[in-house]
Order: structure tokens, then sequence, then C-alpha cells
């Protein structure tokens, strides 16, 4: 497994294509309070892991090099972005050999009704890129939703930014403001509050001793 795997600290990650899958070694504990404070459409949902995974990295960070006293394991396979862009190009047609990797960035449904109007409006744009550009923002927006509003508002910013330089002021702002109704429609209120500031640091202390889950 040598030749296969290569463990990186986040300051090489940084350069590498974007994370796709993942495998994780995560304490009952965490997974337990995951589950109480996640409904079942949030947890059945396919950027689900996207929402652990950025828990995890509040809880402590998911490095084995940095941190080796982390109790969890990351392991990851990443598509590259060469095949996401040429899909992106493409209007959402799988192609070639990465197919298979290339459906993991796309709707198992294709574009809604909703892609279809924001196209006409934003002819730069094909329903199925539109429908591309909302995944993504929902990919984010789950990650954050209803416990970490500050990078929440930071994937906003720069993502509705960099849409609208792209493709037509006003077309970022109009999908992640339907994005986010949409990931925000999984949650109730209750459970909304009941997430905010639910997650402490894991970071051990200066007797060794973990932070506990609050």
């Amino acid at each position: 497994l040598r030749r296969q795997i290569e463990l990186a600290p986040s300051s090489k990650c940084e350069d590498m294509d974007c994370t796709e899958y993942f495998d994780f070694m995560v304490p009952t504990n965490v997974m337990q309070k995951f589950f109480s404070l996640n409904p079942p459409s949030v947890t059945s949902h396919r950027f689900c892991d996207l929402r652990l995974k950025a828990i995890l990295e509040k809880l402590a960070p998911i490095e084995t090099i940095d941190n080796p006293h982390v109790p969890w394991l990351l392991a990851h396979y990443k598509a590259s972005m060469h095949s996401k862009y040429r899909m992106f190009d493409n209007h959402g047609e799988l192609q070639g050999n990465h197919a298979f990797d290339q459906a993991s960035i796309s709707s198992p449904t294709g574009p809604s009704f909703q892609d279809g109007l924001l196209a006409r409006k934003y002819p730069r744009l094909s329903a199925a890129q539109i429908q591309m550009i909302r995944g993504h923002f929902e990919s984010l927006i789950i990650q954050y939703y209803a416990w970490d509003d500050n990078n929440l508002a930071r994937a906003r910013k720069q993502k509705v930014h960099e849409v609208n330089g792209w493709y037509g002021y006003g077309i970022g702002d109009e999908v992640w403001r339907q994005a986010e109704a949409a990931i925000g429609a999984l949650f109730t209120n209750a459970i909304s509050r009941q997430s905010r500031g639910a997650w402490t640091c894991l970071i051990g202390n200066d007797h060794g001793e973990q932070c506990i889950l609050m």
C-alpha cells in the first residue's frame, strides 16, 4: 500500500485536487452526537459526509502527521479538477474512464424546473450547468448550516462572487439563496437551535487530556 497511499499534511493538500471520497475511524461518542443532532433528512443527504468532515475538522485537526493523538483517521480519494471542469464544459455529461468519478459531483435527477428558469434568465449557462453550480453550493452549505455561521458566510461571499464574476451578476446570489433554502428545509427549528454551539474542541490541554464534548 505504500506505493498507492500518500500521507500528506494540510500544507500540501491545499495544492491538490478537491477531496471526493472519505473513510473515517471516529469515536463512538462523536458519531452518536452527530446522529442525534442531524435528522434523517440530513444524514441521508448525498453531501452528509462533508458535514461530518467539517465538524471533525472543528473538533481537532484531521492530521495524523501534525497531530498524531487525534482519535480518528482520514483517508480520501481525489477526483481530478480537470475531470470536473471537463464535465461542466460538457453540460454535465459523463465522459471516458472517469465517468464514475464524475457521477459523484453530478445530480442523480438532472436539472430541475428552477434550473431551467434560471438558464433562460442567464443564457450564458445551460440548465445542466446551473444544476452543477447548485450542487456545489449545497455541498458547501450543508457543511456549516446551523452550527458554523462564520464559515458559512465566508463560503457564500467567496463562491457567489466567483459565479457572478464568471457568468453574470446575480446568478450566484439566486442559486445560493435557493440552495440555502433547500438545505434549511432539512432541519427543524429545534434541531437548528440544538446544533448551535454544540461542538467544542477536542484538542488536548496542558495535561494531555481531551476536551469533553458539550
